[in-house]
């Protein structure tokens, strides 16, 4: 989709969009007051969340503090969605966590202080080149910056000038939400006293990209975070991973002690003392409307929940397409989501090891370069190419000690893939006839696993005592998401927060608390989506 330059007035009003996803601040009761003296109250206005994603059990969690009867509904036999973990054997696996950056205040606002141990990352980082290998010791702006200029000597001038913009960005992002907050946004001036909002409000990452460099090498090491977000650098928003950029280097990363299972398990905990239920293995199939307003949700075993409020932690195309099949305007709404697509899924394996793995590799991750353009690695995660894709490794013990049983490792190695590939076994797989499938999956997992093996950990084939792989195919079936996607809709240049999708709805009083939403799909994105809705409910209230 062509993407037209956004005049003044329009950057004005998507910007004050994105400013409020992002800011910060408490939970406030004036909304509450306010309903209060008109006779209303929030318990007047009970809420189903669909599902226990993070978007599901922040919104929920908001929601219940303020005093709405909620109810979450989840088809799975546990919260989380991504934000799980199991065990086999000895060996307990995080699903997909490999790294959680939160500003502090809405870190307390959310009420986690003492319910979760959060555990710093240094975030140090090995990356292999075919010519080279880059060893970052700490995410910390200057020494970062400082080890990419001394591995790239000739653009010193260039890395520092793009991370400067990055942090800048994420900065004057804070200070336009404050002043957005308090209605302090003169329009006239938003050009010159936010210019670096202004000036990336269109443009790809490439595009950012060209600024500041043209060493091919150089473009790759730092596309590494097209990887987040699920795009190439020609098609993925420069606002957004600029401002990812900045946001990780102001605000650190973390990892949740001891699984992002525990995370999951200790919002749910929040939202049952705030008096909300959590019910499991719940299939919704319907969302009830009447006069185009919501009325409740239906489950596959006949069961009603009414609601004057419905929060779909659901993908939009389930939630449109599927629980609203009945309802003109939700189909109307689906043929404009229908521009947009679901993002890139993966192909995860995670294994077991015999042996401490820190005497080999002592950072928190490892990525393995393809050797080719970052543009050509994106062509090859669509077609599952394990011989020429980038592969990511997340080196869990060096994340905090005890995290395996003594004389073990716990490893997992991940690769983007699209969804094609995998749709020829999709009809057998649901059907339960996997032999083909398996066979492939098997292929995959050993292609990659030499790899590693020869790049990065030798001897690691012998060393595995447990493993286990997903694919997109595994990603749809227990998330249910279209196509398997892991970021709901990608934060393509069309679709990024200048002009995203937003959380509100044409059908009154339903809500989207997905990576399908304003924020796309992320642990950090989940929650911001999770306030947001909050706030757009009490405002509309």
């Amino acid at each position: 989709m062509k993407q037209k330059k956004s005049t003044r007035r329009e950057f004005i009003a998507t910007a004050t969009a994105a400013a409020a996803a992002f800011a910060t601040g408490c939970i406030s009761n004036e909304f509450v007051d306010r309903i209060a003296k008109e006779g209303r109250k929030p318990g007047d206005y009970p809420v189903v969340v669909i599902g226990s994603g993070m978007g599901g059990l922040a919104s929920a969690l908001y929601l219940s503090k303020a005093g709405f009867p909620v109810t979450v509904l989840e088809q799975h036999r546990i919260p989380g969605g991504y934000a799980t973990a199991f065990t086999r054997g000895d060996y307990t696996f995080d699903v997909s966590l490999h790294f959680f950056s939160l500003e502090q205040e809405l870190y307390d606002e959310l009420g986690l202080e003492g319910k979760i141990e959060r555990v710093p990352l240094q975030m140090r980082r090995r990356i292999i080149k075919n010519d080279r290998t880059i060893v970052i010791p700490d995410l910390s702006p200057e020494k970062y910056i400082e080890t990419i200029c001394a591995t790239f000597p000739g653009e010193k001038e260039g890395i520092r000038a793009y991370h400067e913009f990055c942090l800048g960005l994420y900065d004057e992002l804070m200070r336009f939400s404050e002043k957005a907050e308090r209605g302090y946004v003169f329009i006239p001036l938003m050009p010159f006293r936010y210019p670096k909002m202004w000036e990336v409000r269109d443009m790809s990452y490439a595009d950012l990209l060209d600024r500041y460099t043209r060493d091919a090498s150089l473009r790759t090491t730092l596309s590494a975070y097209c990887g987040i977000v699920g795009l190439p650098p020609s098609t993925a928003s420069g606002f957004m991973i600029a401002l990812l950029v900045g946001h990780m280097m102001r605000n650190g990363t973390y990892y949740f002690k001891s699984r992002s299972q525990d995370l999951s398990n200790a919002l749910a905990g929040i939202i049952r003392e705030q008096g909300g239920t959590l019910l499991f293995n719940k299939n919704v199939t319907k969302i009830l409307t009447e006069k185009n307003g919501v009325t409740g949700v239906q489950t596959d075993d006949g069961t009603t929940y009414p609601a004057r409020i419905v929060v779909s932690n659901a993908s939009a195309p389930d939630t449109f397409g599927t629980f609203l099949s009945h309802e003109k305007k939700a189909a109307r709404y689906m043929e404009k989501l229908s521009a947009y697509h679901p993002s890139i899924s993966c192909f995860l394996i995670w294994l077991g090891l015999r042996g401490d793995v820190r005497t080999i590799l002592p950072e928190h991750s490892v990525t393995i370069e393809s050797g080719l353009d970052v543009e050509t690695d994106f062509e090859n995660y669509l077609k599952c190419d394990a011989q020429r894709c980038p592969i990511f490794l997340a080196l869990y013990d060096n994340y905090y000690k005890g995290y395996s049983k003594p004389g073990t490792s716990t490893l997992t190695v991940m690769m983007l893939s699209g969804y094609e590939p995998w749709r020829r076994f999709e009809k057998d797989y649901f059907a339960g006839n996997r032999e083909a499938y398996n066979q492939e999956k098997t292929r995959i997992a050993r292609t990659l696993i030499e790899r590693v093996e020869k790049k990065a950990i030798p001897g690691l084939s012998s060393m595995i005592r447990v493993m286990e792989a997903s694919t997109p195919l595994t990603n749809r079936r227990f998330t249910r998401n279209p196509e398997g996607a892991i970021y709901g809709y990608p934060a393509s240049i069309d679709n990024a927060y200048m002009n995203r999708i937003k959380n509100s709805t044409p059908i009154r009083g339903l809500y989207l608390s997905s990576g399908w939403g304003n924020n796309p799909g992320s642990y950090t994105g989940g929650i911001l989506n999770g306030r947001d809705v909050y706030r757009l409910i009490m405002k509309e209230m």
